[in-house]
C-alpha cells in the first residue's frame, strides 16, 4: 500500500508508546476514577475527542489515523475506557460466556458494573481536566453509543456528534451474524501469541471481504495494546454497560447537536441498518454509506472517513 498523498501518514504504525496523562474525579459512585488519555495536534485547535468500542485502550486508535486528523486540523484527544488500558479497572462483577450467551439469543437482562452513560463521566472529566468547554465526539460501535449518550445527557458540552458503526441500542434491528457472536463469546487468551492470533482472526472477520486486514498492522497494534496493559474482563463488563443501557431510540428524537452517522453497507457485527435507524432518529442527522466497509476504519478508507469528518465539523 501506498500513502495517500493529501496526508504524510504511513500505513504501518511507528510503534511508539504513548505517554499517558489522567484526569481523575470521583464517580456516580463515590468511588475514585483515573481515566488514561493522550493528545495528538495542536491545542489551538477545535478538540476532537476519538471514543473506541468495546474493550479497547486508546491505543487501539491508529497512531498515523490520529496524526492525519490532527493535521485536518483538530487537535486529537482519545482516551482509555475505564476497566481497560491504564484507567482504573473494576473486578466486582465478571459476567460468564454463558449470561452473555443467553443475552444476545434470548433478550434476558445482563447485569452490569456500570452503565454507558457513566462511561461518558470518563469523557467529561477529561474534558474538565483539560478544560475543553465543548468538543466535537469521534465514536466507534459503542464509543458512539457513549457519544450518543453525552449527546442527550449532555448537550452543551458536545459540538457535534460522529457516530460510526454503532447503533440505538432497538433491540428489534437486525444482529451481530451468528458466527461474529459465537467468536465474540471467546475467552481472551492470558499469553501473547494465542491473543494475537485470536484478535487477527477477529479483525479479519469484522472487516469483510473487500478491506482486507494487514496482518502486520493488526498483530503490531495487537502487541502494544498487550504489553501496555491487557484486562480480559474488561471488555465483558463493557457489553454489560451496553445492554444494561437499552434502547436509546426515544432519547435519540430529541438530541439537537450536529450529528453525522457513518456506517459500512457490510459491517457483520452492528449491521447497516442500525447506522441507518440512528439517522432516523437524531433529527437533521446526516448519514454516510461507505460502500463494502466492515466493522473496522480501512487504511484505504481514511481519507474518506477524515474528509467526510472534517467537512462536517466545519461546516457547524
Amino acid at each position: 500500500m501506498n500513502a495517500n498523498p493529501k496526508y504524510s501518514y504511513m500505513p504501518h504504525l511507528t510503534l511508539e508508546m504513548p505517554v499517558p496523562q489522567f484526569a481523575t474525579y470521583t464517580s456516580e459512585n463515590n468511588q475514585p476514577m483515573s481515566i488514561a488519555f493522550d493528545t495528538v495536534g495542536n491545542p489551538a485547535n477545535p478538540p476532537m475527542i476519538l471514543i473506541m468500542g468495546l474493550g479497547k485502550q486508546l491505543t487501539s486508535w491508529n497512531d498515523q489515523f490520529c496524526k492525519a486528523f490532527a493535521e485536518a486540523g483538530f487537535w486529537i484527544i482519545r482516551t482509555d475506557h475505564r476497566d481497560v488500558g491504564l484507567s482504573s479497572h473494576f473486578d466486582a462483577y465478571r459476567p460468564s460466556r454463558f449470561h452473555i450467551a443467553s443475552s444476545h439469543l434470548f433478550n434476558r437482562p445482563l447485569g452490569a458494573a456500570y452503565t454507558l452513560s457513566e462511561m461518558g463521566h470518563d469523557i467529561l472529566a477529561v474534558m474538565d481536566h483539560l478544560k475543553i468547554k465543548d468538543a466535537h465526539i469521534f465514536g466507534a460501535s459503542m464509543g458512539g453509543m457513549i457519544g450518543q449518550h453525552l449527546a442527550i445527557e449532555h448537550p452543551h458540552r458536545v459540538k457535534s456528534l460522529i457516530s460510526v458503526m454503532s447503533t440505538t441500542g432497538n433491540l428489534k434491528l437486525p444482529r451481530a451474524r451468528l458466527d461474529v457472536r459465537v467468536r465474540l463469546l471467546r475467552s481472551s487468551p492470558l499469553t501473547l501469541q494465542p491473543f494475537l492470533e485470536q484478535t487477527f482472526k477477529m479483525a479479519r472477520m469484522l472487516a469483510g471481504p473487500v478491506y482486507v486486514p494487514d496482518e502486520e498492522m493488526v498483530k503490531a497494534l495487537a502487541a502494544r495494546n498487550f504489553s501496555r496493559a491487557h484486562n480480559p474482563f474488561g471488555g465483558r463488563r463493557h457489553l454489560g454497560a451496553v445492554i444494561a443501557s437499552g434502547d436509546r431510540s426515544q432519547l435519540l428524537t430529541k438530541v439537537t447537536t450536529p450529528t453525522l452517522v457513518i456506517h459500512g453497507t457490510r459491517d457483520p457485527l452492528i449491521p447497516v441498518e442500525c447506522g441507518m435507524h440512528t439517522a432516523k432518529m437524531i433529527p437533521d442527522a446526516k448519514l454516510e454509506l461507505i460502500p463494502d466497509m466492515g466493522h473496522d476504519v480501512p487504511y484505504l478508507l481514511w481519507p474518506k472517513i477524515i474528509d467526510t469528518t472534517t467537512e462536517f465539523c466545519k461546516s457547524i
